[in-house]
């Protein structure tokens, strides 16, 4: 529950700093109370670092951690930042309601300077941050901040020389917080849903006076530095001077407008603030304040962002109902990495008792030297009074038997089992295991990273984009103009699930008859998935394939029914021209038989007689054209009487 100061905590501070401080004090309490040792045992086992309280037995000597929950985290986030950035085009806009084309040329060019910008400010590189900080510990959080970029920029003067100058631009960056340096009203369930929530960090003294000279907080005394012991979280001493400390406390939310008396900011000017906080019922509005060392007011103000929204974003990697802190990979593997580890840890202490051990020293037959201890060490010469197999002996142990080794494989595949991060051997252990039954291996594995996947798009990415755009739009309107934009983010499946879905797409690529719809929708898949150079080439023309499949095709009785009726014009149009063949032909005899009556009538007939022979050739070539349609035609209807594939021992898509 909330602790609010006391009347002796409160005395001597602002009021709205003994509110924010009560409040974020309570709120660390209960963190601390059901997480933070937990969160601490995770972060050890990420890095490998021993403790004493990992000992589970006073005899315990061994400190080895076994790698097994490392390579499980690491695993799952290089899985994760390949499906989100394994694409060069992460972020797209929704064009599919904007029907102007010269909208959508606009839109095109402010998705173009957006993804500049987050190169330019290692937005990727921050959110693959946070993604490891949701591994580790079950909840990613970040916070987008907008501050000043200085860039010099050319310029020439009326006397031809040039120069430069210093301009100052706006920009937005995407900054991961540990989740042990975040606290929040533990009746939430989102940020959005918490009356509040705070950052609390350690800065150097030199960054905050550089604000204060810079109109962002207040110049004012920022007081003495008190003592934690956060560093021993992270295996760490703590420093011996602080001098240069302070801590600093942003507080996220809502508070009483009574007591809000804002303290100007520069970032006031940067985004133009128009208008005010909405102010609910209940008389809270929503703020930004920021305080130093538990007691000085640096800064407070309303929230200055015209869609009035928190600048702390927030995923789960595993959702836990109910609760706003997750539940990560370390936590889902913490049981048997603790098991192995301690199966481990006395193999080792048994060996070496077995590769030195112990000896047994007749203290009667052999001098002892008082100020020292016996010791057995290569080259040391040992004087004894009787026999050497009277004086000393070893004391021998058995070795771990050889079904140990067994034991931590099998405590290694219980800690994939829990994580779901599945390791693909180097080899192939078992030469009959086919690619089907390897998929169904990994299968698990690729549910929960897609289920994990969609938690980042939905409440990281997508969330980050929104506030930044908005925020560029407030911050720079001539470069970002105010447009109502749905960002899409391209995802795609990571390298494991990538592989196990080729291998699918192959499988059924076998089955699925060539020149088929599904054939070439198999085939554009199957190059949506490599990593060739030429992909972006090759997809134009597979889809140009995909169309030409897509066309309709007569069945076969159709087919057969307009063969069979070309067949039937063909020969009833052979029937006509045979007619007026015949009748051609014995008009062309008369004629030639009144030639040898006479040359003058021959000369009168001339034209005639070539008239009726140019006629007579014009149906010989028609009769000649028509039979070798109607030859055509058949061999038509014997191709298409085969069965479609693969023809003359080619493949169709041999050259793709």
């Amino acid at each position: 529950m909330n602790r609010l100061p006391n009347n002796n905590e409160s005395k001597g501070r602002d009021p709205l700093v003994a509110w924010v401080i009560g409040h974020c004090e309570g709120w660390e309490d209960y963190r601390d109370n059901n997480y933070k040792d937990k969160w601490d045992e995770y972060y050890r086992l990420w890095r490998g670092i021993w403790k004493s309280e990992d000992k589970l037995r006073s005899s315990e000597r061994s400190r080895i951690i076994a790698p097994a929950l490392q390579q499980a985290i690491e695993s799952t986030v290089a899985e994760l930042e390949e499906a989100l950035f394994s694409k060069k085009k992460w972020l797209d806009i929704d064009r599919t309601t904007i029907d102007d084309q010269q909208q959508r040329q606009s839109m095109d060019m402010f998705l173009s300077t957006l993804m500049k910008e987050y190169d330019i400010n290692k937005v990727p590189a921050n959110i693959a941050e946070v993604v490891l900080n949701g591994a580790i510990y079950g909840t990613g959080i970040a916070k987008v901040v907008v501050e000043s970029r200085k860039n010099r920029v050319p310029i020439q003067n009326e006397d031809g020389t040039l120069t430069s100058e210093e301009k100052l631009y706006p920009c937005v960056k995407l900054i991961p917080i540990d989740p042990r340096e975040f606290v929040i009203d533990p009746l939430a369930r989102t940020i959005d849903d918490a009356i509040g929530c705070a950052h609390v960090m350690r800065s150097n003294v030199h960054k905050i006076e550089a604000k204060q000279k810079s109109g962002i907080y207040a110049n004012v005394e920022l007081g003495s530095y008190s003592d934690d012991d956060n560093f021993s979280a992270y295996g760490e001493t703590t420093p011996s001077s602080k001098e240069d400390w302070v801590k600093i406390t942003e507080y996220h939310g809502k508070v009483p407008k009574s007591m809000l008396d804002p303290i100007g900011s520069v970032i006031e000017e940067e985004l133009e603030m128009t208008q005010d906080s909405p102010e609910d019922e209940a008389g809270m509005v929503e703020a930004i304040v920021t305080i130093a060392n538990d007691s000085v007011l640096l800064r407070a103000i309303e929230n200055p962002f015209f869609m009035h929204d928190r600048s702390i974003i927030a995923y789960q990697h595993d959702r836990v109902p109910n609760r706003f802190w997750g539940r990560g990979v370390a936590e889902k593997g913490y049981s048997p990495q603790k098991a192995l580890d301690a199966e481990l840890r006395a193999r080792i202490d048994a060996m070496a008792f077995a590769v030195a051990p112990m000896i047994g020293v007749n203290a009667s037959l052999v001098p002892r030297d008082l100020n020292t201890k016996f010791k057995v060490y290569p080259g040391r010469t040992i004087f004894t009074n009787g026999s050497i197999a009277e004086s000393i002996a070893p004391i021998n142990f058995n070795p771990p038997p050889p079904s140990s080794f067994n034991q931590s494989g099998d405590l290694e595949r219980m800690v994939e089992m829990g994580t779901g991060a599945y390791q693909a051997p180097a080899t192939n252990q078992n030469p009959n295991q086919s690619t089907g039954s390897m998929g169904m291996v990994v299968s698990a594995s690729i549910k929960r990273n897609k289920r994990t996947l969609l938690n980042i798009e939905v409440n990281l990415l997508d969330e980050f984009v929104k506030k930044s755009a908005w925020r560029y739009m407030q911050a720079d309107p001539d470069k970002y103009p105010l447009v109502d934009l749905h960002f899409v983010v391209n995802s795609s499946l990571g390298i494991m699930a990538r592989e196990v879905e080729t291998q699918q797409i192959v499988q059924l690529l076998n089955t699925t008859q060539p020149d088929s719809v599904g054939y070439w929708m198999l085939i554009k898949s199957l190059y949506q998935l490599s990593t060739i150079s030429n992909r972006e080439e090759m997809i134009p023309m597979i889809d140009q394939k995909l169309q030409e499949a897509m066309q309709p095709k007569p069945d076969g009785q159709a087919q057969a029914a307009q063969l069979a009726q070309q067949q039937a014009e063909t020969q009833d149009f052979i029937a006509k021209n045979d007619a007026v063949f015949k009748k051609t032909k014995g008009v062309l005899n008369l004629a030639q038989a009144e030639k040898a009556e006479s040359d003058t009538e021959n000369v009168r007939n001339k034209g005639f007689m070539d008239e009726l022979q140019l006629i007579n050739e014009m149906m010989l070539s028609d009769k000649d054209k028509q039979q070798q349609a109607q030859a055509m035609m058949q061999q038509q209807a014997e191709m298409q009487a085969q069965p479609q594939g693969v023809m003359n021992g080619q493949d169709p898509t041999r050259d793709i």
